[in-house]
C-alpha cells in the first residue's frame, strides 16, 4: 500500500513539474450535473462519463459504454447558455474518452455594441491502468474561440492521475499545461481530489482543492474548495449535496435500465443556475 502511494506521489510531482507556469485566463468549465450537484468535488471520483473532463484517469473505472449530456443557463441569463456532451469507454486495460463543451453568450464593447460569442472546447482523452488501482490519463483539447469580428483556435492539455481503492481513491489533475491559443494562453489549474465510500452505507463523500492565480493580480493565487455527497436510495435514485468554493449546489438523479437523468441547483451571487444532464450506460 505505502510502495503504491508512494509511486502515486512520484508522478503526481512529476506531472506539476510538468505543467509549467500558470497562466491568466480562466477556463474552469463547471460542467455535468452529477459534479456539480456534489460541489464540483470529483476529481477524485471521475467513475462515469463525465471523466473524461473532469479527470481523464477515471475513464478506467467506467463499466461498458458511459455518455452524459448537460444543458444550463448560466446565472438564469436566457443570453449565456453552456452546452456539454460527453463519451467514455474502457477497453483492455485502455480508456477512451471524448467531450464538447459549447458556451455563447454576449459581450457589451462601448465602441463597437453587443458582440455575440461562441467558445467550443473538444477534447479526445486516453488512460492506461498501472499496478490494478492507478492509472493516468491525459486529453488533448481544441479550442475555438468564435465573435462577430475575430476567431481564433488552438490546443491544450490535460493530464491527470487516479488512484482507486476498496473504499477510498485519490485524484489529480493539471489543466491547460500547455496552449497555444494565439495571442491569449489559457489559464493553468490544479486540482487534488479524495473521496471515500464507508462500504455500510450506500454513501460517497468528496471533495477537492483547486490552485490557480488570480487574473486579477497574478502574483497572488486563488484556492478553491470543494466539498459533495452523494447518497443512493433503491439502486435507483441518487440523493446529491455540495459545497462549491462558496456556493452552495443540490440536486439529484434518477437510474431506470440504462438511463440516467441528473438535475443540479447552485447558488451563486449573479444568481441560481439549474443544470440538467441526461445519458446512457450500456
Amino acid at each position: 500500500m505505502r510502495g503504491k502511494l508512494k509511486i502515486f506521489g512520484l508522478i503526481l510531482t512529476i506531472l506539476l513539474m510538468l505543467a509549467g507556469p500558470v497562466f491568466a485566463e480562466v477556463t474552469d468549465y463547471q460542467v455535468g450535473a452529477r459534479p456539480i450537484g456534489m460541489g464540483g468535488a470529483f476529481v477524485g471520483l471521475a467513475d462515469d462519463a463525465n471523466a473524461a473532463y473532469w479527470n481523464p484517469a477515471g475513464l478506467i473505472l467506467i463499466d461498458g459504454l458511459s455518455l452524459t449530456s448537460m444543458h444550463a443557463n448560466m446565472f438564469g441569463m436566457t443570453d449565456l447558455t453552456l452546452n456539454y456532451y460527453a463519451i467514455g469507454y474502457p477497453v483492455n486495460g485502455l480508456g477512451f474518452g471524448l467531450n464538447l463543451i459549447e458556451e455563447r453568450g454576449q459581450l457589451y464593447e462601448y465602441d463597437l455594441g453587443t458582440n455575440e460569442y461562441v467558445i467550443r472546447r473538444a477534447g479526445i482523452s486516453l488512460a492506461h491502468s498501472f499496478f490494478n488501482n492507478l492509472s493516468v490519463g491525459a486529453t488533448v483539447n481544441q479550442y475555438n474561440f468564435t465573435t462577430n469580428i475575430d476567431r481564433k483556435n488552438g490546443m491544450a492539455f490535460d493530464l491527470g492521475l487516479l488512484y482507486s481503492g476498496d473504499k477510498y481513491s485519490f485524484g489529480a489533475v493539471a489543466r491547460n499545461i500547455y496552449s497555444n491559443v494565439p495571442g491569449d494562453e489559457l489559464d493553468a489549474m490544479y486540482q487534488l481530489g479524495v473521496s471515500w465510500n464507508p462500504g455500510f452505507l450506500p454513501l460517497t463523500l468528496a471533495a477537492d482543492l483547486s490552485i490557480k492565480k488570480d487574473i486579477s493580480d497574478l502574483n497572488k493565487i486563488v484556492v478553491g474548495y470543494h466539498l459533495g455527497m452523494e447518497y443512493t436510495l433503491m439502486e435507483k435514485i441518487q440523493l446529491r449535496s455540495g459545497y462549491n468554493n462558496g456556493n452552495l449546489s443540490g440536486g439529484f438523479g434518477l437510474n431506470y435500465n440504462g438511463f440516467q437523468f441528473d438535475y443540479a441547483y447552485t447558488m451563486h451571487e449573479l444568481g441560481p443556475t439549474h443544470r440538467i444532464s441526461g445519458g446512457f450506460n450500456f
